[in-house]
C-alpha cells in the first residue's frame, strides 16, 4: 500500500500551527519595537542638536558683547582693570551632560554630548584673543574673564 504524503493531513497538529503563529507575532513585535526605539533615538539627537545651536549662538553673542565692551573702552582711551562676564548653561540637554570647547584656532564653540552629538558654532572677536579651553556643563559658575596684561579672554 502506497500513500501520497503530500495529501496526508494526519500528522499535522494544532500546536505546530500555534507555535508558528506565535513565533511570527513575536518577530513582528520585535521589529516594530526596534523601529520605534530607533525613531526615538533620532528624535533625541535632533532635539540635542537644536538645543546646542541655541545655546551656542547665545554664547557667541555674549562673547561678542565682551569683545565690544573691550573695543569701546580701548577706543575711548580707557583702561580695563577687571572685566568678568558670567554666563549660564543648563546642566543637561536631553537628559545628558555635555562639554563646551572654545577654540581660538578655529574660532568655533563646539558642544559635544555624551551620546556623541556635536555642534560647532562660529564666533568673531577682534580686540582680544580667546583662551582655548573646555568647560563641562556639570560644573557651575561659568564666566569670561578679560586678562588685560595678555589681551586674552579666559573661559572659566
Amino acid at each position: 500500500m502506497i500513500k501520497k504524503l503530500q495529501e496526508d493531513d494526519n500528522a499535522v497538529s494544532v500546536s505546530v500551527g500555534s507555535i508558528l503563529i506565535f513565533s511570527i507575532s513575536v518577530i513582528a513585535f520585535i521589529m516594530l519595537m526596534n523601529s520605534f526605539f530607533s525613531m526615538m533615538d533620532q528624535t533625541e539627537r535632533t532635539v540635542t542638536r537644536e538645543e546646542f545651536e541655541t545655546y551656542g549662538n547665545d554664547l557667541a553673542f555674549q562673547l561678542t558683547s565682551v569683545d565690544t565692551a573691550i573695543t569701546k573702552t580701548k577706543f575711548s582711551g580707557g583702561n580695563i582693570e577687571y572685566l568678568k562676564y558670567e554666563f549660564t548653561i543648563p546642566d543637561k540637554v536631553a537628559g545628558e551632560y555635555y562639554s563646551v570647547n572654545f577654540s581660538n584656532e578655529s574660532n568655533e564653540i563646539t558642544f559635544k554630548s555624551q551620546n556623541q552629538v556635536m555642534v560647532k558654532i562660529p564666533y568673531t572677536i577682534k580686540s582680544a584673543d580667546l583662551e582655548s579651553n573646555t568647560i563641562h556643563s556639570s560644573s557651575t559658575n561659568h564666566y569670561f574673564l578679560y586678562n588685560s596684561s595678555k589681551n586674552l579672554i579666559e573661559v572659566h
